[in-house]
């Protein structure tokens, strides 16, 4: 499946997506609250 990457780049790249979205989401928080 993942020939040419490697697994700590695809942790990289999870963790990076949930960062954003964890990010977004207290921001969104904030000013809602």
């Amino acid at each position: 499946m993942f020939d040419n990457v490697t697994t700590g780049q695809v942790l990289l790249m999870y963790v990076c997506i949930f960062g954003f979205i964890f990010g977004m989401a207290a921001i969104l928080f904030k000013k809602n609250s």
